[in-house]
């Protein structure tokens, strides 16, 4: 390529010259174009900025504007990418198609155009279809408004853009469930941005992305690991409350006074056993009871929460019944007379 860029009517960017030079070379560049692996000569006018080179190139093989290059990037994509506005108009004229055509990474040229604050060439066109696209990363073209920090593009996205025509999702999260608002800091342009997604409504994803959360971990991985911890903690709980410890006094009549009938009576008394029980019973049952909210919060998405539901609700309330008379079985308290004498009946 660089041999058709030191042609005379290139570097002097002539525009009659160079239709008629490209004219000529039309069939070179065609051969040239399937050589490269699809990367023409109009790839590389958008890379350097040469309108009047693209322009020409556009009247005479028009078909260049939809040749895909090696790296998977159409020339819409690299002015987008370069910056280059009157380029990038002059693609679209007449081609309102090409907004369309993803690159790299599912990445279509609004993606470009955001993050290098174009905001011309994103209101010239109004394609409300491809606002909410995603890249393989997830995110979408107000992510990268976020994350390249562009005021100008943010608010023409959702006070002069979305508001009009409703058509910006603010909360759309990427592949690792974060919103746009999820990508601000702290610096004082952050808090301008962040009073505009308020605004509109925005949150922050399912997941809050902090120093104790690896790189790359997911929702999935982290919800899962939580499950798995909660179903462990609710099955020791639960086997505990079905075969608790047996507070079983053994009397021994040859040691009435002294340490040993002390401690014994101590150790049988309410500050003794009947503390211990009282203790075990407490932590027992809220371990239960905050694992099993733990799994229901977890589950909440699935298909079959209903029927989660009704087997924790059963379990605990199995549980309740166990424990009220699990004192007289474990410390060997008997009903009182009133009681047994309506348990005879």
């Amino acid at each position: 390529m660089e041999q058709f860029l030191a042609e005379p009517a290139v570097k002097e960017g002539d525009i009659q010259a160079l239709r008629a030079f490209i004219i000529g070379k039309a069939d070179r560049l065609r051969e040239l174009a399937i050589s490269y692996d699809g990367h023409t000569l109009l790839h590389t006018a958008c890379f350097i900025g040469h309108l009047n080179l693209v322009e020409a190139l556009l009247g005479s093989i028009p078909e260049f504007a939809r040749k895909k290059s090696v790296d998977d990037l159409y020339p819409l994509h690299i002015a987008a990418a370069q910056g280059h506005v009157k380029i990038a108009k002059e693609l679209v004229e007449g081609r309102k198609d090409l907004c369309l055509l993803k690159g790299p990474d599912d990445r279509i040229p609004l993606h470009y155009a955001i993050e290098n604050g174009l905001v011309d060439h994103l209101k010239q066109h109004n394609k409300e279809e491809v606002i909410n696209w995603k890249d393989n990363e997830g995110n979408t073209a107000l992510h990268c408004a976020v994350a390249a920090k562009n005021f100008e593009v943010i608010k023409f996205m959702l006070e002069e853009h979305a508001l009009r025509r409703v058509v910006v999702d603010v909360n759309a999260h990427d592949n690792c469930w974060r919103t746009p608002l999820d990508f601000l800091g702290k610096e004082a342009v952050n808090r301008d941005i962040r009073g505009i997604l308020n605004a509109v409504g925005a949150k922050h994803g399912a997941v809050r992305h902090s120093s104790l959360v690896l790189e790359g971990e997911s929702r999935a991985d982290i919800c899962n690991a939580l499950l798995v911890v909660a179903g462990v903690i609710a099955s020791a709980t639960y086997q505990s409350m079905l075969q608790p410890p047996h507070f079983k006094t053994e009397v021994d009549k040859t040691h009435t006074e002294g340490f040993r009938a002390s401690y014994a009576s101590y150790m049988t008394g309410f500050f003794g056993r009947d503390l211990a029980y009282t203790v075990f019973i407490t932590g027992n049952t809220f371990g239960l009871l905050v694992s099993v909210q733990m799994i229901i919060c977890l589950t909440r998405d699935l298909s079959v929460r209903l029927p989660m539901l009704l087997s924790m609700t059963l379990m605990v309330q199995t549980c309740y019944c166990h424990t009220y008379y699990l004192l007289y079985r474990t410390l060997e308290k008997e009903f009182g007379l009133i009681n047994a004498e309506l348990c005879c009946r």
